[in-house]
């Protein structure tokens, strides 16, 4: 009888071993692999901005590039690529603001509006 319990308990234990040894193999694929090096990404949201229930203002930066993206719940748009010369005019348009508002961040969504109203 303790035979028996003995190799119930050794099987039961080896059975629970190989689902966990699965599970870790498993989530270890869909990550992408174990050997896979964990590199920085290029692509990083630099600024959000929420204007309404599920409408949204991006900065993306791709590399050395920025560009103005805006989502809703029905599509995402790409409003512009801002550039060192549109780097250099939100520059301005901050230190200008600086001296109205008391927060500086509020300049850029200013200029984010004007240029959403622009294209519109």
């Amino acid at each position: 009888m303790t035979q028996y319990i003995m190799g119930f308990a050794f099987y039961t234990l080896g059975v629970i071993g190989l689902l966990l040894i699965a599970y870790v193999v498993a989530k270890n694929y869909m990550n992408g692999g174990f050997l896979q090096n964990k590199k920085k990404s290029n692509l990083t949201i630099e600024e959000s901005l929420s204007l309404a229930p599920r409408k949204t203002l991006y900065i993306i930066k791709v590399y050395d590039e920025k560009y103005l993206i805006s989502s809703d719940s029905d599509k995402t748009t790409m409003l512009a690529k801002i550039g060192e010369e549109k780097k250099q005019e939100l520059v301005q348009e901050e230190h200008k603001s600086e001296k109205e508002f008391k927060n500086p961040h509020n300049s850029v969504i200013l200029s984010m509006l004007e240029k959403l109203n622009n294209d519109n």
